[in-house]
């Protein structure tokens, strides 16, 4: 169907094997970006054509935190997320609301260890990576892990 200018028409775009939804508005498309909420603008030309259907912005990884007993290191593991191409871990050691720094970047498959830790309570959080820079929401936080001096509970 041609895009009118004036008018709102629901469109698609492909990128990456992922299908987003927005609407064409005045000539411009208009969709709730993949990256955290944002949005995005895409001119289009005169001529173009879209279609109707439409496809969800990948969810969050869903992630989970286990401790060995003795090695002081805590292992996230996470569900992975369809067409993602790598995915990032955040840890905070001042609560589940606390602040997170990136722990690692770049991970591919589903699990990672950290290294040695010290003393302290560690939550973790994980985003996906969809195409080349399309990122996921964060994760809901793990529950924390304590190490102390010799065990991690």
């Amino acid at each position: 169907m041609p895009l009118r200018r004036t008018t709102r028409h629901p469109v698609r775009y492909r990128v990456a094997g992922l299908v987003l939804a927005g609407v064409c508005v005045g000539g411009q498309w208009v969709v709730a970006g993949p990256a955290r909420g944002s949005t995005w603008v895409v001119p289009l030309r005169t001529g173009s054509t879209g279609s109707t259907a439409s496809s969800a912005v990948p969810a969050a990884p869903t992630a989970t935190a286990t401790c060995s007993l003795i090695s002081l290191q805590i292992t996230v593991s996470w569900t992975a997320v369809a067409n993602a191409a790598k995915y990032d871990v955040y840890v905070s050691t001042t609560g589940a609301a606390g602040a997170y720094t990136i722990a690692a970047s770049g991970v591919v498959g589903t699990t990672w260890t950290s290294p040695i830790l010290l003393l302290g309570t560690y939550y973790y959080k994980v985003t996906a990576t969809v195409g080349a820079t399309w990122t996921t929401a964060l994760s809901a936080p793990t529950a924390g892990h304590t190490i102390t001096v010799v065990l991690c509970t």
